[in-house]
């Protein structure tokens, strides 16, 4: 004991009453991990305030790192990430492949694993395939790991059930809350927001609760399908909605924490896996690459008793810096980690110069690899096997053609219809025919908008025109409608109301045109655009489809293929404007720089033995319907 210790000792004796203050209690830690959440649609990252006044809450009380970023654009390597503190091509979970899925190597040590060694007691609680134990191994160092749990809501209430069991340690809690991944489907009223009318019926145009709204998502990306400013509106509407639910949640868990006195003794960290696109490079979905809409990543860190609530950080952070954060304010020593601890910088200190965000992932035989730094951000693909346009054009029946009477399947956008079942039936007149959801009227009204068709409806009875008509609410009908095209309006003659549990939109009418291109397919049904999906299901044709358009032997074959992208962020923020070929000093510098990064990682940890297991029948339905798999 030192001198100064021992006179303090002495004193106490002397004036008794003297206690040693007890060791600070290890703080119990939740991390919240919001699937395809994009860090811009949060008001505290100029986003819309109606929709995330919680977050807007953490934050106020706790850290905001306003240049937060992932390490892979979709979920199972960023959450490994997170969950280990490494980066991809060090934890192993890097690739996507079309039969198997990659598992978690059992030399890489958890950030439960190392909590549970350290006393905490652990449990998860997750909603997505991905992460599924027999999908991932992310489970390593979990006591409860509960998967498919459903809701943000429900994920909530799992994790309020389990802390309320009594054990004296403290908790660690990983919350992965997939609502705002496609498809947007948020909850109605009361529980959700109340949408717009042009927003619900085109919710039920895209068939987003239902299977079919892969067939918009894939048209808009294989760039057959343009949205209209309207529909992208409605796009981001219904995200912001699943937000909404999100939020709402989160509130439920702070109300829940500070019910039971856990809130002022809980570190909380809310973040995301990876963003989201809308259009900003023509695609609506993430795992493209490492821009700014998917990499760029909301982080919120509240420490015990809000202590320093309110501090912005501009320095740059990464999801593999959360772990090693966790463990410096638990007082645990961490293991060997790509990623470094950000407590400098919450608590407004200087954090050490940074190497430059680095990104990783690879789908089949595609890698893609990303260095961002303070002004520029370097991208990398490289394709070993270049696949050329038309591998997925769908095949034609031999007896396809024009005049020939078809009944469709699918879903409609304003600029076509995307069918994925064709049907021929036998020969009628030149009616058109729809089974369609519409939106009420005004008692006067002369037209209805019908698909994608300006509709007249002077010619219809009374009892017809009262099916379509408002009663004072604005609502959604389903309809079967009948008519004939002339000068570009479709003139209904008949109207009837459908009355089914789960109606679906239908298209009937004569085949104007067939055009087959190098890339796509698309035909013409009562004058409007059908585009045909590449799992298109034909029936009743007499003839075999024929084989897909041959693809050039020069694109399918040679030598592997490599795009380089150099964007200069100071004067490009939003990763306009490729100048790779415009500075290919710069491009090289960070090329090398790269490439010395990931071997500077790779060597700074034991090389995970890698590990997969086949994609079962049941997981692949999973996958697809969360929009994955084919």
């Amino acid at each position: 004991m030192g001198r100064a210790s021992a006179a303090a000792a002495l004193l106490c004796v002397l004036v008794g009453g003297c206690a040693e203050a007890p060791p600070s209690a290890p703080p119990n830690v939740i991390v919240v991990c919001i699937d395809s959440l994009r860090a811009d649609r949060l008001a505290i990252y100029g986003g819309p305030e109606a929709t995330s006044r919680t977050f807007a809450a953490i934050a106020r009380e706790g850290v905001v790192f306003d240049r937060a970023f992932t390490v892979a654009s979709w979920t199972k390597p960023s959450v490994a990430s997170l969950l280990t503190g490494l980066y991809p091509s060090q934890h192993g979970l890097i690739a996507s492949h079309e039969t198997r899925v990659d598992l978690l190597p059992d030399a890489v040590t958890t950030l439960a694993e190392t909590l549970h060694a350290g006393g905490y007691r652990t449990a998860a609680f997750v909603e997505n395939v991905h992460l599924q134990r027999k999908q991932s191994a992310l489970d390593q160092g979990f006591e409860v790991y509960a998967e498919e749990v459903g809701s943000a809501r429900e994920i909530i209430n799992g994790f309020a059930a389990w802390v309320g069991q009594h054990d004296p340690r403290p908790f660690f809690a990983y919350l992965h809350v997939l609502d705002p991944h496609w498809p947007y489907a948020p909850l109605p009223p009361p529980a959700g927001r109340p949408l717009a009318d042009d927003v619900a019926l085109r919710r039920l145009h895209w068939d987003l609760d239902g299977g079919r709204w892969p067939l918009l998502r894939d048209a808009v990306n294989e760039q057959g399908l343009r949205l209209t400013a309207a529909e992208l509106s409605a796009v981001t509407a219904l995200y912001d909605g699943e937000i909404y639910d999100v939020d709402a949640a989160l509130a439920s868990l702070l109300e829940l924490l500070r019910g039971r006195g856990l809130l002022e003794q809980t570190l909380l960290v809310v973040t995301a896996d990876h963003g989201e696109g809308f259009l900003d490079r023509g695609r609506l979905d993430h795992g493209y690459g490492a821009y700014d809409e998917l990499a760029r990543i909301p982080l919120l860190v509240r420490l015990p008793g809000g202590e320093h609530g309110g501090r912005r950080v501009g320095e740059p952070a990464q999801i593999v810096d959360v772990a090693p954060t966790i463990l410096d304010f638990a007082g645990i020593d961490a293991p060997a980690l790509g990623g470094r601890s950000l407590r400098a910088a919450i608590t407004g200190k200087r954090m050490p110069e940074h190497g430059g965000i680095i990104a990783e992932e690879v789908h089949g035989s595609i890698t893609l690899t990303a260095l961002q730094t303070a002004r520029f951000k370097y991208l990398r693909s490289e394709d070993l096997e270049p696949r050329g346009q038309g591998a997925g054009v769908p095949r034609l029946p031999a007896d396809l053609r024009v005049g020939v009477r078809v009944r469709m399947e699918g879903i409609a956008a304003q600029e076509a219809f995307v069918a994925d079942e064709i049907k021929r039936v036998g020969p009628g007149d030149e009616d058109c025919e729809m089974t369609v959801p519409l939106a009420t009227l005004d008692p006067g009204a002369e037209t209805a908008a019908v698909l994608g068709f300006s509709a007249d409806i002077r010619g219809i009875s009374a009892k017809e025109r009262a099916i379509l008509t408002s009663d004072g609410r604005k609502h959604v009908v389903w309809a079967h409608v009948q008519g004939n095209r002339k000068n570009g309006m479709l003139v209904v003659d008949d109207v009837d109301r459908v009355d089914v549990s789960l109606p679906e939109i239908e298209l009937e009418g004569l085949v104007d045109v067939v055009d087959v291109s190098a890339a796509a397919v698309s035909l013409s049904v009562c004058g409007m655009r059908v585009l045909v999906s590449g799992g298109v299901r034909w029936k009743e044709f007499a003839a075999s489809p024929e084989s897909s358009p041959a693809v050039p032997a020069a694109i399918a074959a040679g030598a592997p293929a490599v795009r380089e992208e150099l964007y200069d962020l100071n004067n490009d923020p939003h990763e306009r404007t490729n100048v790779a070929a415009e500075s290919p000093e710069v491009a090289a510098k960070l090329a090398s720089r790269l490439a010395a990064r990931r071997a500077e990682l790779l060597a700074a940890v034991a090389a995970p033995e890698r590990r997969s297991v086949e994609l079962s029948d049941d997981v692949r339905r999973r996958l697809q319907a969360l929009g994955y798999a084919e």
